[in-house]
Parts: C-alpha cells; sequence; structure tokens
C-alpha cells in the first residue's frame, strides 16, 4: 500500500480521535508527521457515544475544524508530505475524514452530559480532572 515507505510497519501512527483529545488533534499531525516522521492515521470513537466527538459543545466543534482546515495547507509544507506524495493524499483525506465526522451529527444535546459524567467518574477514580487537561470545556460543565 505505501511501497514508497520502508518498513511501513513503522511509519504508520495510529490516532484514536475521541472528545478527550480531538482539541489537540492538529498538534498530534504535527507531531506525526513533522516531528516523527511517521504517517497520521486516525479512526473515530462511535461507542460509547458519550465518547464520541460529536457530542461536544458546536461552538468546540467549530473551532477544531477551522484548525483542521489550516492544517490542510501547513501539511503541504512538511518535508515528508513533499517527499512523498502519497502521503500528502492520505493525510489530506485523513483531516477531511475528521472534519466530515464532526460535522455529520451533533449529539451535544443527548450525550455531552454523559461524557462530563463518564470524566468525572473516571476523574474521581484516579484522582485527575478532565478539565485541566481540556480547559476549553469548562463553560459547557
Amino acid at each position: 500500500m505505501f511501497k514508497s515507505f520502508p518498513n511501513v510497519s513503522r511509519v504508520v501512527g495510529a490516532f484514536t480521535v475521541q472528545a478527550n483529545n480531538i482539541m489537540q488533534i492538529d498538534k498530534v499531525i504535527d507531531y506525526f508527521i513533522n516531528k516523527m516522521g511517521i504517517v497520521f492515521y486516525s479512526h473515530r470513537v462511535n461507542y460509547p457515544m458519550s465518547l464520541s466527538a460529536q457530542v461536544l459543545p458546536p461552538v468546540l466543534k467549530k473551532q477544531i475544524v477551522e484548525r483542521l482546515e489550516q492544517m490542510k495547507t501547513k501539511v503541504l509544507n512538511y518535508p515528508l508530505v513533499q517527499e512523498h506524495k502519497l502521503l500528502e493524499t492520505v493525510t489530506l483525506q485523513q483531516i477531511q475524514d475528521n472534519i466530515n465526522f464532526l460535522e455529520a451529527k451533533c449529539m451535544y444535546d443527548t450525550h455531552w452530559a454523559d461524557c462530563v459524567e463518564f470524566n468525572r467518574r473516571l476523574d474521581k477514580t484516579r484522582g485527575q480532572d478532565f478539565l485541566s487537561v481540556n480547559p476549553e470545556f469548562t463553560p459547557y460543565v
């Protein structure tokens, strides 16, 4: 599949996109490709629905989409992407897939409270605070 990449098993990084990490997706793309020199590949959490990125408040989803749109231009300047045309195609498709996923469905009204509750319970068992990782969530909690 990636015949232009030697040792493909060592150059693909998988990122599981979900509500708690999607705010950093642009940084992950940059880190994978530009810093680690590996292919960015993502898949999205659909179950449990409370962890899907589609539960985020519309304002936050809009911010993420804007960042991803900017990444479409930014990644074109990465040396690894410039060196491998296939990587450009794959990366741009991965970015667009995440945009499409965010825009396909809004589950904020039906599942955001479940997401918050899930994280609060998890935080209690770990002595953590999910809002310290995602301070953007604070106005919606």
